[in-house]
């Protein structure tokens, strides 16, 4: 699952989406078959026609995971049986209308489904990449009536493991580390107690524990406050979260300890992490072997990498990166010596991904241009492989698709193709153009706030200086 970054969605963050009450007034009158649906406002008026809830499944191009979760999750004759019983929109995050949806429900990351009452308020939402059993079975609990966050509270309070444990995923999947623990603080005790050694709770508590203390390291080190007593009760949280522990939340203990002694010598930071780090070692054998086709590679490679590199390993980080490379080649194997981008685009997304973290870039190029050849009307492959052409040195085969992708791309998303359409024109030596595509940017934002926005603004304005 990934959180939205770039000078667009900051740009955007700025402005808040209107009241579930004004978009239903704004909707349009005539009824509409699901098939047909392009925005929530029109989902909703459907839904109050029907008297059914509303599925919102917010995804985008870029989304690797919203593809994998269609492939696995979403599909089969489960699926379909369940698609009756409500009202399905498929939520473009990056169009006008679902942005403002997403701004509004404080969705912060990718893939995230949401199921909404008729009169737009959230019932429940479900976050992330879930196994299809457990996706259709927490389904099943929402449509029912029994699923939202407070009924889920409530039932936890009185000592309900189930939903405990779901209601810290929750908080998980929101970034909400510390609203999570304060909620679980104030629990009864038994409960607490409970929770803290049941195989349902303690996998996801002991993570919620963990992160916490890795965010008061980095805010200490900040402050430049003492550490030693912060990374020793770090130390003694991963020995505990790891006795519980399983498959992702383990890779996300160990990644939250790496985290936690970053600041301390090398050596110390190896000796710590040599043990946590073996035991990944049989998990990411099933997650490059018989687990491949159903896991989100990039992911666990991700935090492969940020581990080697805390220690400063960086032939097992590459080790790690040439596996996750040959096992998505061999799952897009097309029987002819090429790759299918098509027979699953997570897995393609992963491969052109982690070519570029491990520095492949010509073997990223071909992979872009598969997916731009495949998908030739989403401006992001366009937008992606003309970049990447930009940055080897090619500016006439990169400035055609980049000006097809600003066409293509909704408003919201165009400026972030600014910089390697400035970066191109430059290197065709086309001074004018580069300069009327940042006067453009200037003009929409001539007074940026203080931060990532006004740093891309003046790194824009820099690129016509050399």
């Amino acid at each position: 699952m990934k959180p939205m970054l770039g000078l667009a969605l900051w740009l955007a963050a700025g402005w808040m989406g209107p009241d579930a009450e004004v978009m239903a007034q704004s909707a349009p009158t005539n009824s509409v078959a699901d098939s047909q649906l392009t925005t929530i406002d029109q989902a909703l008026l459907l839904a109050r026609q029907k008297h059914q809830p509303v599925f919102v499944d917010f995804s985008a191009s870029w989304c690797h995971s919203c593809f994998a979760m269609r492939d696995h999750v979403l599909t089969g004759p489960q699926w379909e049986a369940e698609k009756k019983k409500f009202v399905l929109i498929e939520s473009d995050a990056d169009s006008d209308n679902g942005s403002a949806w997403m701004e509004k429900l404080k969705v912060p990351s990718l893939p995230t489904y949401l199921i909404l009452n008729p009169d737009g308020s959230e019932r429940a939402r479900i976050i992330g990449e879930v196994p299809q059993a457990k996706f259709m079975q927490t389904l099943d609990v929402i449509l029912a009536g029994q699923g939202s966050l407070e009924q889920r509270q409530a039932r936890a309070a009185k000592g309900s493991m189930v939903d405990l444990a779901a209601v810290i995923e929750d908080y998980l999947g929101r970034f909400k580390v510390s609203e999570g623990l304060a909620w679980f603080r104030q629990l009864p005790a038994p409960v607490r107690q409970t929770a803290a050694t049941n195989p349902l709770t303690a996998p996801g508590l002991s993570l919620l524990q963990m992160r916490e203390l890795a965010s008061e390291v980095d805010l200490a080190t900040a402050q430049q406050k003492p550490l030693a007593g912060l990374i020793s009760r770090c130390r003694r949280q991963a020995d505990k979260a790891l006795a519980y522990a399983h498959d992702r939340h383990r890779f996300a203990v160990v990644s939250s300890l790496a985290s936690c002694v970053q600041s301390l010598p090398l050596a110390e930071r190896r000796a710590v992490l040599a043990r946590p780090l073996a035991s990944l070692q049989p998990l990411l054998q099933q997650v490059f072997g018989r687990d491949a086709a159903k896991v989100d590679l990039l992911e666990y490679t991700t935090e492969m990498e940020w581990i080697y590199g805390v220690v400063q390993q960086p032939d097992r980080k590459k080790a790690v990166q040439d596996q996750a490379i040959a096992t998505a080649r061999r799952l897009l194997d097309d029987g002819r010596g090429g790759l299918d981008v098509r027979h699953n685009r997570s897995v393609a997304e992963n491969l052109q991904i982690i070519l570029d973290h491990a520095g492949e870039n010509a073997a990223r190029l071909k992979v872009l241009k598969l997916l731009a050849e495949a998908y030739p009307d989403e401006y992001y492959y366009l937008q992606e492989y003309g970049s990447a052409l930009v940055a080897a040195g090619d500016a006439s085969q990169g400035l055609p698709l980049l000006d097809r992708a600003v066409r293509l791309a909704p408003a919201e998303k165009q400026e972030s193709l600014a910089w390697p359409r400035t970066k191109a024109l430059m290197q065709l030596h086309r001074q004018k153009e580069a300069e009327a595509v940042v006067a453009a940017v200037l003009k929409a934002h001539p007074h940026p706030a203080p931060g990532p926005e006004a740093y891309q603004l003046q790194d824009l304005q820099s690129l016509l200086k050399h």
